[in-house]
């Protein structure tokens, strides 16, 4: 097994260490945002997807750069478009490297 994969331990499938972080990360990050969202007051709730959108954007072009963002943001739009929706099983994968 090379030293970018893992296996887990629930079916012994081989995954890419990435994408098996990357789902770890999003199945917690649901539960957090579920808590947060669950907390707002009702009149800042319809505001919620927006300011997480634009919280997310603002992250990856601090660490990515503006031509990445650009990039990353044009394969989730086509992937969207393609009718793919992203889940914590199944996440999109960013690999600029």
């Amino acid at each position: 097994m090379s030293e970018n994969q893992i296996s887990t331990s629930d079916s012994g499938r081989v995954h890419d260490v990435d994408v098996y972080y990357t789902e770890k990360a999003m199945c917690a990050l649901s539960e957090v945002l579920k808590e947060s969202y669950d907390s707002l007051p009702d009149d800042l709730r319809d505001y919620f997807d927006n300011a997480l959108l634009n919280i997310a954007v603002n992250r990856i072009l601090e660490a990515e750069g503006s031509v990445t963002t650009a990039t990353l943001l044009w394969r989730i739009s086509d992937a969207l478009q393609s009718g793919i929706k992203p889940t914590a099983s199944n996440p999109l994968e960013h690999s600029p490297h």
